[in-house]
């Protein structure tokens, strides 16, 4: 506690912390404010044309037999929010998260970001669980404990839930056990994404730029 303190005060003297964003609730549960959309829909068909960024969507595979609706969002760093690659159905697609994520993102000590995302679920009755993880150098694939699910539910207004702390931090424990919370990209060398999965047909997330303690 006195470590987090510490550095709050020193970011504030520095002019880096932004005061969080107090913006109204919406009866949606979302803040009001500007913000980017993505919506991410199930759909059957395969091989789609020009899988380029083309919107705020995204597509993953909707496996008519189950009725499951699955694919992995390869993420990366740029200049603004942006859709890379929105054909999922192939198993994966890409989106590109800003450069100025995090306003502190020590690795097993502060996380802060200078974003929020909040999720909900749209269309038919359905949940869709969405888990981070990363890829090390070694090709070994990490997944975080903290996963956010969402649920529609027949006759139910779609709410937003804020998913910030679990989408924008990984826990795990690694080989000797010792649990840690990482921020996305917090090795160069590792690849990060987002795995979907339920039977959820849209999903839709929304970016704020809302100062938000992650740890």
């Amino acid at each position: 506690m006195k470590k987090l303190s510490l550095i709050l005060v020193v970011m504030l003297l520095m002019g880096v912390l932004v005061a969080p964003s107090f913006a109204k609730t919406t009866g949606n549960g979302a803040p009001s404010g500007p913000h980017y959309t993505l919506n991410i829909i199930g759909t059957s068909e395969k091989n789609m044309d020009n899988p380029q960024s083309n919107g705020h969507v995204i597509f993953a595979l909707y496996n008519k037999a189950s009725g499951r609706v699955s694919t992995r969002i390869m993420l990366s760093q740029g200049e603004k929010f942006s859709v890379l690659d929105k054909n999922g159905t192939d198993g994966e697609a890409a989106f590109q998260l800003p450069n100025d994520l995090y306003l502190s993102a020590e690795v097993d000590g502060t996380i802060i970001s200078k974003y929020a995302v909040y999720v909900r679920a749209l269309g038919k009755p359905g949940s869709a669980t969405i888990t981070p993880g990363f890829i090390d150098e070694s090709g070994v694939e990490w997944f975080s404990v903290g996963t956010v699910t969402v649920k529609k539910k027949a006759g139910q207004a779609p709410k937003f839930v804020n998913a910030t702390k679990e989408l924008f931090s990984i826990e795990y424990t690694d080989a000797l056990g010792e649990v840690h919370t990482a921020p996305l990209f917090a090795d160069e060398l590792c690849e990060y994404f987002w795995d979907l999965d339920g039977n959820l047909r849209h999903l839709q997330m929304r970016f704020y730029e809302e100062t938000t303690y992650i740890k």
